[in-house]
């Protein structure tokens, strides 16, 4: 048969104390750090070191025509007749590739708003969009940004966001 003294041990005094004080610090380290995990925003705005613009996407507009609103923006991106174009990361190419200018940005997007033919949301407006020598514009186009002319591809599947395929 058990007695009282037989029972539970009795742990020294302010021991359990500090287990408690233990727990309660590693959940007030370990809460911030598993919230920020299930945030899904990066630090920053939400744009990678380095990003040249919000981004570019399609969505749906008006009577089921598509549209592309600055909330879907993956990537920098021009309209030009009808067309999105995404920067590319090819080389940038030389002056001598240049075939001509078949287009001109109108509008430079710095808020969302749907784009329209002639808007960028990371080429100033006035930016000539030139086509490439022996290079069909449906395939790609070029223009001037930062220095260098660099490569803009079409959006071949409008069905997904800014994806080149």
């Amino acid at each position: 048969m058990r007695t009282r003294r037989q029972g539970r041990r009795r742990q020294p005094p302010g021991r359990g104390r500090r287990y408690v004080m233990a727990g309660i610090v590693l959940a007030a380290l370990a809460l911030p750090l598993a919230l920020a995990g299930c945030g899904g925003v990066r630090a920053g705005g939400g744009e990678r070191a380095g990003a040249v613009s919000p981004g570019a996407g399609q969505g749906a507009g008006e009577g089921g025509a598509a549209a592309v609103s600055s909330a879907s923006w993956i990537g920098p991106l021009v309209k030009i007749q009808g067309t999105i174009y995404l920067l590319s990361d090819e080389p940038p190419v030389t002056e001598e590739r240049l075939a001509g200018v078949i287009a001109r940005v109108e509008r430079k997007l710095d808020h969302e708003q749907d784009v329209q033919d002639g808007d960028s949301n990371f080429l100033d407006a006035g930016t000539p969009i030139y086509a490439l020598q022996g290079v069909d514009v449906a395939e790609a186009v070029a223009a001037e940004y930062q220095g260098r002319f660099v490569v803009l591809r079409p959006n071949l599947d409008p069905g997904e966001t800014g994806t080149l395929r």
